[in-house]
């Protein structure tokens, strides 16, 4: 992890901190901006939390092997401890 910043933030949902959605989709958007989401579907505004990246990948240290991903991408997996894939948004 080089250079990354661990205090960015980053949005994610109450589903993944609170109910512990395995984080199934992580985007890195055009704007630079992080999202890392489960598999719910239908999300609400209401559903959004704002955390560091540092707490992300403490909650998921998978998350360590796509700490990367170029902006204008995003990582998939089926389920935690599934392998990711990466494709464009």
């Amino acid at each position: 992890m080089k250079n990354i910043n661990l205090n960015i933030y980053v949005f994610t949902t109450k589903y993944v901190m609170k109910d512990k959605s395995p984080i199934v989709r992580v985007l890195h958007d055009e704007d630079g901006d992080w999202q890392f989401l489960g598999d719910e579907g239908n999300l609400q505004e209401s559903d959004a939390m704002v955390v560091s990246l540092g707490e992300m990948i403490e909650f998921d240290n998978t998350l360590k092997e796509i700490i990367e991903l170029p902006i204008g991408k995003q990582a998939l997996r089926n389920d935690r401890g599934e392998p990711w894939y990466i494709y464009d948004l």
